[in-house]
Formats: structure tokens, sequence, C-alpha cells
């Protein structure tokens, strides 16, 4: 697949925005997020980039990682409403993740993410009960963002890492990696 003609969705603050390169930053998932993603008429695959932190209280830190499935605790829907015309009303969400080339762009194996609502704030226990349930990280943008991007039958490279304070430059690196990939690709 070539990513250099994807779009880019940073909800971690890193990248900016720049229409011409396809690239948007925002703080966080919302209607405008849904809109940028359904007016796509052509090149419908996505790379995201979301924070995201750890299930393991015993290894709170987060590497950088790419998405190859995710569980989604939001108890949010973003389809819920009239059913938006480009896509069907329960999408298809299997094989909407491209991780094949996770240890290329990150150096680690493809991670299972947790969806929460926005904001929501949990403990040790309620960390430990989504690593339970098959879950590395917990993260509040790419699950939703997902399930509008298959709604529109797009395929996504979901990348998430740490938060700003605990290594600014992942965000970068594994893009600049990605545009690697996709001029070896052409």
């Amino acid at each position: 697949m070539n990513w250099s003609d994807a779009l880019v969705i940073d909800f971690t603050g890193s990248l900016k925005t720049d229409e011409n390169s396809r690239i948007f930053s925002f703080e966080r998932f919302d209607s405008k997020v849904m809109e940028l993603i359904r007016k796509q008429e052509q090149n419908k695959f996505g790379i995201i980039f979301d924070t995201a932190f750890s299930c393991d209280t015993h290894s709170p830190n987060v590497v950088p990682s790419l998405t190859k499935d995710h569980i989604n605790l939001s108890g949010e829907n973003p389809l819920i409403g009239p059913n938006f015309p480009g896509g069907e009303r329960f999408p298809p969400v299997q094989d909407i993740y491209v991780f094949d080339c996770a240890e290329k762009i990150t150096q680690t194996k493809p991670v299972i993410v947790a969806g929460l609502k926005q904001g929501k704030k949990i403990d040790n226990q309620d960390a430990q009960f989504i690593g339970s349930l098959g879950a590395e990280y917990y993260c509040f943008n790419a699950v939703p963002t997902m399930i509008t991007a298959a709604h529109v039958k797009w395929k996504l490279l979901s990348v998430v890492g740490p938060a700003q304070t605990q290594d600014s430059g992942w965000v970068k690196n594994c893009f600049d990696k990605i545009r690697q990939l996709a001029a070896c690709a052409k």
C-alpha cells in the first residue's frame, strides 16, 4: 500500500495541519474528524497518531506501536444517528488495520488498544481489567476514528505512543519511517 497519499490525522499535537500535504491535527475526535474522513472520495486510507496509556501497572511505559485490533469500551459509537449514505449501518471492521510493516516503523510488535470515553480517568484496577481483556494500551481517539473510517471502507495505519511529556519525537520518527516506506513502494 502506498501511504504517501494517505490522509494523516494527528491527535498528539506533534504535526501541524497542512491541507496541501493532507495532514490534519485535532485535539480530540469529534464531528470535524468525521466530516474530514467522510468527504474523502479517493485514497481511502489514513494514518492516525494517538496518545496511549499502558494497561500494565507493572510496566507503565508506552512505546510507539501500530494497532492490530481494538476493543471499544467507550460506551459510544460515532455512527449513532441517521446513517451516512457512504457506508453500511454496521460496517465490518475486520482487516481495517494495516500492521504488517509494524517492525519497520516502530521496531515493536503491533498491539490491541482499548478505546475509552474521552477524558475517562482510570485507576490501576481498571487498567488491569482492561489488560485482562487483551488490550495492551488504552486511548481516546483512535477507536472512534477507526469506526468512522470503517464505515466508508478505509484502511488505517494507526500508531499509538506515549504522551508528549515522555517522548516528544516519536510521532515525527514514525511518520518519517512511513514516508520512507511509501517512497520505496513507488
